[in-house]
């Protein structure tokens, strides 16, 4: 009888014991709710161009709160000018004279087509300027990120003019740089059709005022701040694009562990710049079930390109023991070109070891885009072929 009591009194206590770490994990849970829904809102008050958060904006309920978005765009001034230009001597040996008469044409975004006035001689010191008042925009932002400023030399003969060269003035770098800027350069005019014939050279200067290195900026900041909500269906698609990753099963985990106990594992990776992704942990398991499906939306333009002709994505199988630690059982590393051309990755995949060597457990997944990914680039150049890759 008093071994029941003492079992009673012990099953009483830890019963106590038991509620009361329930409550610190229910408080604990609710606390992150809540700071989730905070960073959630602070990233929509962002991507939609608020520059403070009122966190009186955090909704008491579940429901993601109605943000009106901002109608008006910062405007600022961009002031190019040209002060010489100088026709090579290949250059002259495509001209009707050794002292033509030339102009220049000035393309840009989407203002009016300009032209500068005759301009005489293989040497001409002249001063031409244009101010282009511009709006700032996602648009914006994903063109000076892919074009430039095209300028274009014409000669003249009679009524008629012939298109001699052309080059264009990056505008990249002003994505790049937190100060008001003057840049000077030499712009190569070359032949048209050729990449290496310079039939002359322009000198420019750039003057961008501080207030639209901190509009680019700030644009900047809620273009990449949109990247982690989701996609709004009224967005261009020219500008974002969606792609989904699916981590479907693995199987045969066990031959990639010591331990005869079954692993608890989970999968993660990152793709871009983006945060790093964690599957559900699936418990004692060698071939577990992840159906673990998630969208990221990714701005469009010469970046991703480039993140997807060069890089690899790197995901991991990763096995939790009951103190929570956690240990890597396997990898895979998927070259990335496939999507750079609207291709899909899709099939079972085998997993390298910690050790390098490949083993007998696999990985099945798929990742493709919501939308039909585009970019004006033909020439992907692969070095060494991918073998044993499902690419649809």
């Amino acid at each position: 009888m008093f071994q029941i009591l003492i079992l009673n009194d012990s099953n009483e206590s830890n019963k106590h014991e038991y509620e009361k770490k329930l409550g610190e994990f229910v408080l604990e849970l609710n606390r992150r709710a809540k700071r989730i829904e905070i960073l959630e809102n602070q990233l929509r008050s962002i991507a939609n161009g608020a520059t403070d958060f009122d966190r009186s904006v955090l909704s008491q309920t579940s429901e993601k709160p109605f943000i009106d978005i901002p109608t008006t765009l910062s405007t600022t001034e961009m002031t190019l000018r040209l002060k010489k230009l100088t026709i090579t001597e290949t250059g002259l040996k495509h001209t009707s004279s050794i002292d033509p008469m030339l102009f220049l044409s000035l393309e840009f975004f989407d203002f009016e087509l300009q032209t500068t006035p005759l301009i005489q001689g293989p040497e001409s010191v002249f001063e031409y300027s244009t101010v282009y008042d511009i709006v700032i925009s996602n648009l914006f932002i994903h063109y000076i990120e892919t074009e430039g400023i095209t300028i274009e030399l014409f000669e003249v003969k009679g009524v008629a003019y012939d298109q001699k060269g052309a080059g264009i003035i990056s505008l990249k770098k002003l994505l790049e740089t937190e100060t008001p800027a003057m840049i000077s350069g030499r712009l190569r005019l070359l032949q048209p059709g050729s990449k290496d014939t310079v039939i002359g050279q322009l000198e420019y200067q750039l003057e961008v005022p501080f207030s639209l290195i901190k509009a680019l900026k700030t644009q900047k900041r809620r273009l990449t701040a949109s990247t982690y909500l989701p996609m709004d269906a009224s967005l261009p698609s020219s500008i974002y694009n969606e792609i989904e990753i699916l981590i479907h099963r693995c199987s045969n985990l066990q031959s990639l562990t010591k331990s005869k106990q079954l692993p608890s594992t989970y999968a993660a990776y990152q793709i871009y710049d983006l945060q790093p992704h964690l599957t559900q942990i699936q418990n004692k398991n060698s071939n577990p079930v992840y159906n673990d499906s998630r969208s990221f939306t990714l701005p469009l333009g010469v970046a991703l390109h480039r993140y997807l002709k060069t890089e690899e994505l790197q995901i991991y199988v990763v096995e939790e023991n009951l103190n929570k630690t956690a240990k890597e059982l396997g990898s895979i590393t998927l070259p990335l070109f496939p999507l750079a051309r609207n291709q899909s990755i899709k099939g079972t995949f085998s997993l390298v070891a910690s050790d390098g060597q490949v083993s007998d457990a696999t990985i099945d997944l798929s990742i493709y885009w919501k939308y039909a990914y585009t970019f004006n680039d033909e020439n992907v150049e692969i070095e060494q072929p991918v073998k044993n890759f499902g690419f649809e």
